[in-house]
């Protein structure tokens, strides 16, 4: 429970730190493989879950009915779908560190690339866009993501990196590491929680002063194409984006400067923890009884 709340936090505060791509271009962690190396596909995708709803519903953030997209091209492609890549990779590999840390890589970044493909479905056919701009969207949005895709590895292989350092035998996938090297226990679960929580605390509360303020790749690829030519490229994106349908976030667009990465990086850590263990609990036992001798 406290690694899957750990996962949440970690991701919640690195996706508030945008990153610049290209000219006028950012790009910000998505978390799906990261999540799916460390945890697996389930728990991955619960990590992914709990991060849009601390998001949608304290920030206003992803918007509460865009939630099933984003859940599906965030957790599902990314943690479902990546944790099959992943093992995939690793079992052409041969096992150990530095293949397990390639196989992350690749994993991460096309995972990125390929949500960003169907996120594109998503906005032409049945979208703001219409289908009849698929054939101009999508080269775009691939593009870009696919550079997007280079930093989310970029960020996604020292983490792991870090864990299998710290702790291997935590790690969802530790099979796939040579024998001797899933086996090991260096530090413990606590220190470990403790000095993640920090980092994420760091990434969280300085967001101001960390973040690149350029478009992120969604918002840059609609402005390159559907909104080119509009007069007004920042009104039409608004346009595109429409009006919220939740509009009670205690903290929209996260105000408040860093007590939004204080307060999402607690609640995401609490939220991550409280669900996995709602669900053990819920869940029936499939030990046999044990027979009592006299």
């Amino acid at each position: 429970m406290p690694l899957v709340g750990l996962t949440a936090a970690f991701v919640f505060a690195v996706q508030m730190v945008n990153f610049p791509v290209a000219p006028g271009v950012s790009g910000h962690l998505l978390g799906g493989a990261l999540a799916a190396v460390l945890l697996g596909p389930w728990l991955g995708l619960l990590v992914l879950t709990t991060v849009l709803l601390v998001q949608g519903v304290f920030f206003g953030d992803g918007g509460i009915t865009a939630l099933g997209a984003n859940v599906t091209l965030m957790g599902l492609v990314g943690a479902v779908v990546g944790a099959g890549v992943f093992r995939l990779l690793t079992a052409l590999l041969p096992r150990g560190r530095r293949a397990f840390l390639v196989a992350t890589g690749v994993t991460a970044w096309l995972t990125v690339t390929v949500a960003s493909a169907l996120a594109t479905a998503y906005l032409t056919y049945g979208g703001f866009a219409g289908a009849e701009a698929a054939g101009t969207l999508l080269p775009v949005m691939v593009g870009i993501h696919a550079l997007i895709g280079i930093g989310e590895a970029a960020i996604t292989v020292p983490v792991v990196a870090a864990v299998l350092t710290a702790r291997p035998d935590l790690c969802a996938h530790a099979d796939r590491l040579a024998p001797r090297a899933g086996r090991g226990r260096g530090v413990r679960l606590r220190r470990l929680v403790v000095a993640g929580l920090a980092a994420a605390l760091v990434a969280g509360m300085g967001r101001s002063a960390l973040a690149s303020t350029q478009p992120d790749g969604l918002e840059a690829s609609v402005l390159r194409t559907t909104c080119a030519d509009a007069p007004d490229p920042a009104a039409c994106l608004a346009q595109a984006s429409g009006d919220p349908v939740y509009d009670a976030a205690p903290l929209p667009d996260y105000a408040g400067g860093w007590r939004s990465g204080l307060v999402g990086v607690a609640a995401a850590f609490a939220v991550g923890a409280g669900l996995l263990a709602v669900a053990r609990r819920r869940r029936p036992s499939s030990r046999p009884a044990e027979s009592r001798t006299t």
